[in-house]
C-alpha cells in the first residue's frame, strides 16, 4: 500500500474495474521526480488481474528516435495488425519499419492504427498500458499514445501515463490528471517509521524536501542514528531537486572507477541490454562483470535476464549529468565501436561523440534522417538534420541539411524549433544557396500562415518565390495564392496562378497537378465557377491518381479545396 496516494489508488482500482466492464478509462500522473509515478503504475500493473499489460518507458537519448515508444506498446500485439484497416495497416508498418514501402499515410492513420490494434487486443482480455516518463517519449509516440488516450471509451482498456509536471510536454485535454504533492508530516512519519525519527526531525525533513517520498527515503539513509533522534543536527543542506540526484548517487561514492565507468556507458545507451556495455568495458580493458556486479551492490543499477536497469530513472540523469563532457563524448565513442551489427544506433552514437567536422559521418546522419522522415518521423529527422549540418565542413551541404531539418520541424508541429533552426540562416557571411534560403522562407511562410500573421506569410512567401527553382517555386506559389485568397485579394490569387502557369512543367504530374489547382482556385475567386471546374478537376484526378501525390500529407489540404474550387463539398 502507496502511503499518502489514496485519492489516485482509489481511480486505479475504479479504472481496472471500468475496464472490466467494458468501459475505457485513461489517467495521467504528474508530479516532480521521486513522487512515486512510478510505483503507482506499478501497482496498477500488479492489480491488473487478468489483463494483457503493455508498457513503455521514455529515455532521454531515445526522444530523438521517432516511433521508439509506440514500437514498445504495439509489437505485443502485433500479430492482430493484419485485421486493422489497410490505409491504418500501412501507415502503422511504415512507421514500425515493419515494412519496406512508401508513407502510407499521416498521423492520423498511425494514431487511428493504434487504437483500432489496442481495441482488437482488449476484446480477447482487458488491456492496459502504462507509459512511464511520458516527457521522455518520443514526440511520433506521444501523438499516437494520446490520440488512443481521449479515444478508447468503448473499449476494454486502461491507460495510464506518468509524466514530470516541470517540464514542458504535450496537450493532456481529455484525460484525468493527477497531480502528485508532497506528503503530509502525517504520512511521511508512517513512511520512515521503521528508522523512527524523532517527530521534530520528520517535520524538518518534511519542509526541506517538500515532503517527496524518495528524497526522505534517501536522506534517512545517510542520517545517523543521533540525528534522527534529534541530538545531533541535520545537514545544513538536504538533498532536494539537484540535491535529489546527489543523494541517489551517495553510494557511488565509494565506487570504483571501473564501476563508475560503468555507469556512465550504460547511461549512454538507448536500451536496456547489457551485451554493448559489457563490450565497451571489455574494449577499455575492464572486467565487465566485476564492475557491473560492484554497481549492482551498491544499489545503483540491477542486472536480471541480460537486462541493466537503474534502481530509479533519475539515477541515470543524474549519473549522466555529473559526468564531463569528455567522459559522455567517450562513452559514445566506445558504443560506436562495438555496435556492429545496429548501423543506425552507431551512427548515432558517433555523431554524439563527433567534435568538429566529419562529413562523412554528415552524409551518413542524412541518409539516417531520411529513412526517420519517410516513416513520418518528423521530430527525429528533424535533429538529426540538425547534427549532420553541424558536422559538414561544406556550408551549401550543411545549409540543405539545417533546410531539411526546418521543414520537418514545420511538418511536426513543432513551431518554436521551427523558428530557431531558420534564425541560423540570418547570417549573411553564410555561404547560403539561394534554393536551402527559400526551403527555409517557404516553412516560416507556412507556419505564419497557419499559427501567425497572415500578411507576414505573404512576405515571406514572396521572398522565398524570388529564390526558389523547379517545384519548390511551383509549391510556394500555390500557398501564395492561398494567402492572397484569405487576405481578400483575388488580384493576387490570379497573379501567382499565372506565374505558376509561365514555369509548370505539365509533363510532370505533380507540376501540373499544382498549376490546375491553383487556376481553379483564382477562377472561382473571381466568380468564374463553370470555368474553375475542369482544372480543379484535373487536379483532384491527379491527386487521387498518382500514389506519390496521394499519400503526400501537404497536399491533403489542396485535394479538399479543390473539391469546393469545383462545387462539390461532399468531395472534400
Amino acid at each position: 500500500m502507496l502511503i499518502g496516494r489514496r485519492a489516485e489508488l482509489s481511480a486505479i482500482a475504479a479504472a481496472l474495474d471500468s475496464a472490466r466492464s467494458g468501459h475505457g478509462v485513461s489517467l495521467c500522473f504528474a508530479g516532480s521526480a521521486g513522487l512515486g509515478k512510478t510505483s503507482l503504475l506499478e501497482v496498477a500493473e500488479v492489480a491488473a488481474d487478468g489483463f494483457q499489460c503493455l508498457r513503455a518507458t521514455g529515455v532521454p537519448s531515445e526522444f530523438v528516435v521517432g516511433h521508439a515508444g509506440l514500437a514498445d506498446i504495439v509489437t505485443p500485439v502485433r500479430e492482430r495488425v493484419a485485421e486493422i484497416p489497410p490505409p491504418q495497416r500501412a501507415a502503422l508498418e511504415t512507421a514500425m519499419g515493419w515494412s519496406a514501402g512508401a508513407a502510407a499515410g499521416d498521423r492520423f492513420l498511425v494514431g487511428a492504427a493504434t487504437v483500432s490494434l489496442l481495441s482488437l487486443a482488449s476484446r480477447e482480455r482487458p488491456v492496459l498500458l502504462l507509459i512511464d516518463d511520458l516527457q521522455w517519449i518520443d514526440r511520433e509516440s506521444q501523438t499516437a499514445l494520446l490520440f488512443a488516450a481521449r479515444r478508447i471509451r468503448h473499449d476494454a482498456i486502461v491507460i495510464m501515463l506518468a509524466r514530470r509536471d516541470d517540464s514542458t510536454g504535450p496537450d493532456l485535454a481529455g484525460i484525468n490528471e493527477f497531480r502528485l504533492s508532497g506528503l503530509t508530516a502525517t504520512d511521511s512519519a508512517s513512511l520512515l517509521s521503521e528508522r523512527k525519527p524523532n517527530p521534530a526531525v520528520v517535520e524538518r525533513l518534511v519542509s526541506d524536501t517538500a515532503g517527496n517520498p524518495l528524497a526522505l527515503l534517501e536522506v534517512v539513509r545517510q542520517l545517523s542514528p543521533e540525528q534522527l533522534r534529534g541530538s545531533a543536527p541535520l545537514p545544513a543542506v538536504l538533498p532536494v531537486g539537484q540535491r535529489l540526484g546527489d543523494a541517489l548517487l551517495a553510494d557511488q561514492s565509494e565506487l570504483s572507477g571501473g564501476a563508475r565507468r560503468a555507469l556512465v556507458i550504460a547511461a549512454a545507451t538507448s536500451d536496456h541490454a547489457t551485451g554493448p556495455v559489457v563490450a565497451a568495458l571489455r574494449a577499455e580493458g575492464f572486467d565487465p562483470e566485476a564492475v557491473l556486479i560492484e554497481a549492482e551492490r551498491a544499489g545503483v543499477v540491477a542486472l536480471a535476464r541480460g537486462a541493466l536497469t537503474f534502481r530509479h530513472p533519475l539515477i541515470r540523469a543524474t549519473i549522466w549529468q555529473q559526468a564531463s563532457p569528455g567522459e559522455r563524448r567517450s562513452a559514445h565513442a566506445e558504443l560506436a565501436k562495438v555496435l556492429h551489427d545496429r548501423p543506425a544506433e552507431r551512427i548515432r552514437h558517433l555523431a554524439e561523440a563527433a567534435v568538429g567536422f566529419d562529413d562523412h559521418l554528415s552524409a551518413e546522419l542524412n541518409r539516417l534522417a531520411a529513412d526517420e522522415r519517410s516513416r513520418l518521423g518528423y521530430a527525429a529527422s528533424s535533429a538529426i538534420f540538425e547534427r549532420a549540418a553541424q558536422l559538414s565542413s561544406s556550408a551549401p551541404v550543411a545549409a540543405d541539411a539545417m533546410a531539411s531539418a526546418v521543414e520537418d520541424a514545420v511538418l511536426g508541429g513543432d513551431v518554436l524549433r521551427a523558428k530557431t533552426l531558420a534564425g541560423t540562416f540570418g547570417d549573411e557571411r553564410a555561404e547560403v544557396p539561394s534554393q536551402a534560403k527559400a526551403r527555409v522562407l517557404f516553412g516560416l511562410g507556412l507556419l505564419e500562415q497557419n499559427s501567425g500573421s497572415v500578411p507576414e506569410s505573404a512576405t515571406l512567401l514572396r521572398k522565398a518565390a524570388d529564390l526558389a527553382t523547379g517545384t519548390l517555386r511551383l509549391r510556394v506559389l500555390v500557398e501564395l495564392a492561398q494567402v492572397n485568397y484569405r487576405l481578400g485579394s483575388a488580384q493576387g490569387v490570379a497573379a501567382a496562378a499565372d506565374a505558376l502557369a509561365a514555369v509548370a512543367d505539365l509533363t510532370d504530374p505533380e507540376q501540373e497537378m499544382l498549376a490546375c489547382y491553383t487556376r481553379s482556385a483564382a477562377l472561382a475567386f473571381a466568380g468564374q465557377w463553370e470555368q474553375a471546374r475542369p482544372p480543379g478537376l484535373r487536379a483532384l484526378e491527379l491527386l487521387e491518381s498518382e500514389p506519390a501525390l496521394r499519400d503526400d500529407p501537404r497536399y491533403l489540404a489542396i485535394a479538399i479545396l479543390a473539391a469546393g474550387w469545383i462545387g462539390e463539398p461532399a468531395r472534400a
